[in-house]
């Protein structure tokens, strides 16, 4: 079997999808950005991993999909999110370590387990029920 070119990030460029997404048994390791203002993650991903994203990039609008059940570390540390902030589906049970530090405003159901140091000291949190 002949392997595909590996991108920067270490992906085979086969493994992508035509959006950039690179996804392996429904957790994301990482999106080339192929739409840099607007993050849609793709249905069956159920877990966001670690540097998944640039930091460079600066999304105004993120929307994750009802599948994702958990958002890693450091997730979200460099984004944005536009003024809306980011709406976590009620799916998503764990956000980790400053896995949505760097938002301006989250919409949260109560219920979503959070590390301590899940969100940034300037982040509005909006709490949904």
């Amino acid at each position: 079997m002949r392997r595909g070119k590996k991108t920067r990030g270490g992906a085979e460029k086969s493994e992508l999808d035509e959006n950039g997404w690179y996804v392996r048994d429904g957790v994301l390791i990482r999106y080339f950005g192929l739409e840099p203002d607007h993050y849609v993650l793709p249905q069956g991903v159920k877990k966001v991993k670690e540097g998944s994203f640039r930091p460079w990039d600066k999304p105004k609008t993120i929307t994750l999909n009802e599948d994702l059940e958990e958002i890693g570390e450091r997730t979200f540390q460099y984004s944005y999110g536009g003024d809306d902030g980011l709406i976590i589906p009620k799916s998503v049970k764990y956000i980790g370590e400053y896995g949505c530090s760097g938002l301006r405003k989250v919409h949260l159901y109560r219920s979503t387990e959070t590390h301590i140091r899940a969100f940034g000291t300037n982040t509005e949190i909006i709490y949904l029920d």
